[in-house]
């Protein structure tokens, strides 16, 4: 018999995957628009949230589906999010042409630099390392000009 945890995680899981908010790109949709039956803009931290997540589904489990979904998730914020330009994440991101203000939060930043260090400390993956750090490094003189 399976535990109540167990029924809540495997459900959380399924709808990870098979809801539709993991978009095509690898990113996260911020939220689905039932009125309007369609998905927001992705969130490039609600798609650092869903790389740990992803990952402790992954781990919990042993289903790889997790991990590559994780995967596809920071690869997305490593090779499309990020701006090296400008060293940070936009606060989202659209394929099309109806691209939002380019804005980005430290608070966002930070929890895609922790969902990137979860994707590198399972895959080694360096890439995922290196944009965490120039992204940890950004914070730190944005910070320090601030202060």
């Amino acid at each position: 018999m399976q535990s109540t945890d167990e029924s809540i995680f495997d459900r959380a899981g399924a709808w990870f995957l098979q809801s539709g908010i993991q978009q095509s790109n690898g990113g996260l949709a911020r939220y689905y628009r039932s009125d309007l039956a369609r998905y927001a803009r992705v969130s490039t931290e609600i798609t650092g949230y869903g790389v740990s997540t992803l990952l402790y589904l992954a781990q919990r489990s042993g289903d790889a589906r997790y991990n590559d979904a994780a995967m596809r998730a920071a690869q997305f914020l490593t090779a499309t999010a990020w701006k090296p330009e400008i060293a940070a994440f936009p606060f989202e991101y659209s394929d099309n042409c109806d691209q939002p203000e380019a804005l980005t939060f430290f608070f966002d930043t930070g929890i895609i630099i922790r969902g990137l260090l979860a994707a590198w400390r399972s895959s080694n993956e360096q890439k995922f390392l290196d944009t965490a750090e120039v992204a940890g490094r950004a914070m730190i003189t944005d910070f320090q000009r601030s202060s």
